[in-house]
């Protein structure tokens, strides 16, 4: 009896901990953040880096741009490179031209099948633009109702929620401008100073009136959580409205 105690006992801690475990995997993925960081410089030249990472760098995802496009794959502390890939030698195979007897013989006989149907072939396409024209107008009055007009304001509102879940929290762009005519120069740096309430201090405007120029030097940080994601998401498809609209324009689909 003690030993059938103690197998219960091991099965028990053993079942406990794959259950922790696997409480532990589904809070790492829902509440650990990926990071991302994108840093580009156009003045004489175009420098543009990206990076993504997750799990304290454990996983991290390189895009270099100058000339050309690198991007790196790194897991724990192994590279690996995505792209540019390397270019496997072509085997040239060779072909033989195919002949063209027989072939004009077959053309006349389509040509001919084909002045006999003329005739049932419209007769099929006016049915078919009818048939496309009404489905259009089931999509329309789909799009009216009033339960996909309630749908969408639900959709609006958990996307804006969304987007403020993802939205860069630091955010630094300066740019240096001037165009030939000073005076589009002034009207553009007026707009800047009208709508600087809203942009917010991330986005830095320098004008230059003597001449033509064009520098941007910019830094975008932030991060991503997969549980606002989800939950927003979550939200719409619990939705009755959402779902009757699903449900609707998956049968006008079929």
């Amino acid at each position: 009896m003690a030993l059938f105690l103690t197998i219960l006992k091991i099965i028990g801690i053993v079942l406990l901990s794959i259950l922790a475990l696997a409480l532990l995997m589904i809070f790492i993925i829902l509440f650990v953040p990926v990071r991302y960081r994108i840093k580009g410089r156009y003045d004489e030249e175009v420098y543009l880096r990206a990076r993504m990472s997750y799990l304290l760098q454990l996983f991290a995802l390189t895009a270099t741009y100058t000339d050309k496009l690198k991007v790196i794959l790194r897991i724990i502390i192994i590279p690996v490179k995505l792209f540019p890939k390397k270019n496997k030698p072509n085997k040239s195979e060779s072909t033989e031209p195919e002949s063209d007897n027989g072939k004009t013989s077959a053309t006349e006989t389509k040509a001919g099948e084909g002045s006999e149907s003329t005739g049932a072939n419209s007769e099929g396409h006016k049915s078919d633009n009818k048939e496309k024209l009404n489905k259009f107008k089931e999509y329309i009055d789909l799009l009216n109702e009033p339960e996909t007009l309630a749908a969408w304001d639900v959709c609006k509102y958990r996307l804006s929620k969304l987007i403020k879940a993802v939205v860069p929290k630091d955010i630094d762009i300066r740019v240096r401008y001037g165009l030939d005519d000073p005076f589009i120069t002034s009207v553009i740096m007026a707009f800047y100073n009208v709508f600087y309430a809203y942009i917010g201090p991330g986005l830095s405007i320098e004008p230059v009136y003597t001449g033509k120029a064009m520098e941007v030097y910019g830094t975008v940080r932030g991060r991503i959580m997969a549980a606002p994601v989800l939950w927003q998401a979550l939200m719409v498809l619990l939705n009755k409205d959402c779902r009757r609209f699903i449900k609707r324009f998956k049968k006008l689909r079929k």
